[in-house]
């Protein structure tokens, strides 16, 4: 995705004199949340022909800077059906403070409040690093003593009377405030007041930023963590031939990136304006001639003979042990979990398809747990089971807190303590198989391979690592909606180590102990050329930024490896975001975005490593780009980045 900074001018004392402007970029605010990156470039692209339009004409007056680039709304969106509360537990949103309603609904992007109801929605902000805010939102519907205020509070007091926003547009009827004073306090409440009107109060699409600003806000920031549905933002078979027949130029190589014969050649499009798509079907790559197992978590059963979906297997462990290579195991939905001791066996061997039904196929490295109070506790429940390394909320893909003793655990809602003998939780209620102790042990490992690998529809959950693929010469992984969560101390999401390819599409490897995606040199000298295709990494390194130097990143490939990666995101991990290391390693990165490192670093490459940016993102760390030694390369081609450390090259090319 492009990304473009608009240098505006605003005379807030005069705002009527730009209400029309004002309107156009608010709604321009607010479909850029949600429009794809092509016709975020089209509204960018007459946001600035607009503002030079009139900032001429304001050029004499009391100005205030105003600028218009990418960045967080603070004021949160939920899908339906989740509340606020749940949704800024699951974005790990760090500045919602509460939401205090009644007689209030929302959905679509609009909050309705009935007669007699309010709607006071509260952050933090002694985080802020300005001491000014911006809002702005539409009033679509509302009675003269319908109220848009804002507050400043701190702890167990008011401060001060709610003040008023200004009307910015009265024909349009947008409320807000551009660069408003924090004098005082802890917390900023916006509270829209309808305590005293007789009819419906309807807002439509609040956005709240830090500072003076006005930003269009990236979906990708906010919704990182939100892992609901995802199949509904992916483009459909149509919409996907669209998007390559729009993106009509193929990207070429860089002259200096050693493989040029690689497997996205002619394949990687561009519309020539800084964004890219990519035409290939790596689902062509399924191994083929074998028979298909069925497994069943629900209705299956170990007797059958799994060649059906009636008669379906229930575990995986039988499945794979009746396979041969170019067999496909087909997994129906569900959470599967080890069975007499097994999910796969450790020193798998055979090359087959690993497919599943949808999003919701879960493969667990734990026991199925059995959960019962604990005697004397009011809180607490208890399993038997030894090893544990941690407790994960599947439905809501977040750990437990871990605690030191069974009556911190008494205390504590969303904790866990072992005892090495039992594993105690408190979810404040009855616990059931979503709470789930994870192991120490191998949830998925390849030892040696015929040929290839394919994986599809699976999320990985713990492990030692999640899931590590060793290879060897000629031998290749393709994997399509694959995911990695929560590996064990030490651990990463994936490791991916020798043969002669590994591609991944739309794969996620999130919230891992050390690296997300982890490549490596097999131990037969084989070098694996890496492709990501729209991946995400974000909370690697449990660590996070609390013991010094480490690096647990988001993607990281080491010891020669070559790779591409194409519109991925990757952020809030514990070192480097993107970090690639080692004499011969060369990446090419196209269209993706890293922030937000604990470490203060996005782009990242130390001892002899050369890294390529087109048109990507760095932004919220100490630096965008970190080039650690005299013997670094990095190349740079449009994008934008908010800090740079280079102790080796940068070349424009």
């Amino acid at each position: 995705m492009g990304r473009r900074t608009i240098d505006s001018l605003f005379d807030r004392n005069n705002l009527s004199n730009v209400n029309d402007n004002f309107f156009e970029l608010y709604q321009t605010i607010n479909n850029i949340n949600i429009d794809t990156s092509q016709e975020i470039e089209e509204q960018l692209s007459n946001v600035t022909e607009q503002l030079k339009s009139y900032s001429k004409e304001l050029n004499d007056l009391n100005l205030v800077g105003l600028n218009y680039k990418m960045g967080e709304d603070l004021f949160n969106k939920p899908p339906e059906g989740i509340s606020y509360s749940n949704y800024a537990e699951i974005t790990r949103d760090s500045y919602f403070s509460g939401l205090n309603d009644r007689y209030s609904s929302f959905g679509n992007n609009k909050i309705t409040i009935l007669p007699g109801g309010w709607f006071f929605y509260k952050i933090k902000i002694d985080s802020f690093t300005e001491n000014t805010f911006t809002m702005v939102a539409k009033i679509l519907k509302g009675a003269s003593v319908s109220k848009v205020q804002y507050r400043f509070l701190d702890e167990g007091q008011l401060i001060g009377a709610a003040t008023d926003f200004d009307l910015l547009d009265a024909e349009n009827n947008i409320y807000g405030g551009v660069g408003i004073q924090i004098k005082s306090g802890k917390y900023l409440e916006i509270r829209f007041d309808n305590r005293e009107a007789s009819s419906n109060m309807v807002i439509e699409n609040p956005v709240l930023f830090e500072g003076s600003e006005i930003k269009a806000t990236d979906s990708e920031i906010k919704n990182i963590y939100l892992n609901l549905n995802r199949s509904n933002i992916q483009n459909n078979d149509t919409n996907q031939t669209e998007l390559i027949n729009h993106y009509s130029v193929p990207v070429k190589t860089p002259n200096e990136f050693e493989i040029k014969d690689h497997v996205l050649k002619d394949r990687i499009m561009t519309d020539g304006k800084g964004n890219f798509s990519v035409n290939y079907d790596i689902t062509t790559n399924k191994l083929t001639g074998g028979q298909t197992y069925y497994v069943d978590i629900i209705n299956g059963n170990d007797s059958n003979d799994g060649l059906s979906e009636e008669k379906a297997l229930k575990s995986i462990r039988y499945a794979v042990e009746k396979s041969k290579d170019n067999d496909t195991i087909f997994i129906k939905e569900g959470t599967y979990f080890r069975y007499a001791g097994a999910l796969f066996a450790k020193d798998f061997n055979k090359s087959l398809n690993i497919i599943g039904e949808n999003d919701k196929v879960n493969i667990v490295i734990a026991d199925q747990p059995n959960w019962n109070k604990t005697s004397g506790k009011t809180k607490v429940y208890e399993f038997a089971r030894s090893s544990v390394r941690n407790v994960i909320n599947i439905k809501l893909n977040t750990p437990l807190k871990n605690v030191g003793s069974i009556d911190e655990v008494d205390t504590t809602t969303n904790s866990w303590f072992t005892d090495n003998t039992k594993v105690y939780v408190n979810v404040n209620g009855t616990p059931n198989d979503n709470i789930v102790p994870i192991i120490a042990g191998t949830n998925f490992q390849v030892s040696v391979l015929s040929s290839n690998i394919y994986m599809e529809n699976l999320n990985f959950i713990g492990g030692n690592n999640g899931v590590q693929l060793n290879m060897s010469k000629g031998n290749k992984a393709y994997l399509k909606n694959v995911n990695f969560y929560h590996s064990n101390p030490t651990f990463n999401g994936i490791a991916i180590v020798g043969g002669d390819l590994a591609i991944l599409e739309n794969c996620e490897a999130s919230y891992n102990s050390y690296d997300g995606f982890n490549y490596h040199v097999g131990a037969d000298g084989s070098l694996p050329f890496i492709v990501e295709i729209d991946c995400l990494a974000v909370e690697n390194g449990s660590d996070k930024g609390t013991a010094g130097v480490k690096s647990n990143n988001g993607t990281t490939t080491h010891d020669g490896v070559k790779s591409i990666r194409v519109n991925g995101s990757y952020g809030r991990n514990d070192g480097g975001n993107v970090a690639d290391v080692n004499s011969g390693t060369q990446s090419w990165n196209l269209g993706c975005s890293a922030f937000e490192s604990y470490q203060g670093k996005d782009f990242q490459i130390a001892s002899g490593a050369i890294m390529f940016l087109d048109n990507c993102t760095g932004f919220g760390s100490e630096n965008s780009i970190n080039v650690g030694n005299t013997e670094d390369t990095i190349y740079t081609r449009m994008g934008y980045y908010q800090n740079k450390l280079i102790a080796g090259k940068e070349i424009l090319y």
